[in-house]
């Protein structure tokens, strides 16, 4: 999808360009703050999932090391437990175009364009 605003950027699509000062200035927070989990939250493309919440982590394998184990091992199940004890309907988020359930869904990959990717 694309989200542009009234200069047409899609500002969560910039990161790796950082054609905006919105993105620069993202930069420069996060590298003062240099965080060991980054979340952005936002909603996607008015696309109705029928849950409360879609989530993505990065892969873990991107990740690597000790941090890429807990999130897959530990944080990612304790954060959907807790909301499940909630009654909060939760799911992966997942790219589906035109295809149907049975031939599988495919993982979303959060390139450097994206915030989570960066």
């Amino acid at each position: 999808g694309f989200r542009g605003n009234a200069r047409n950027y899609d500002l969560n699509r910039d990161f790796i360009k950082a054609d905006t000062k919105n993105t620069r200035g993202f930069y420069e927070i996060f590298h003062h703050v240099n965080p060991d989990v980054f979340i952005d939250t936002h909603v996607s493309n008015g696309a109705d999932y029928q849950y409360t919440l879609t989530h993505l982590f990065t892969q873990h394998d991107q990740m690597g090391g000790a941090l890429g184990k807990y999130i897959k091992t530990d944080l990612r199940p304790a954060l959907e437990k807790a909301l499940r004890k909630k009654k909060w309907e939760i799911t992966p988020y997942v790219n589906v175009f035109g295809d149907v359930p049975e031939k599988g869904f495919s993982q979303f990959l959060d390139t450097p364009r994206y915030s989570t990717g960066y």
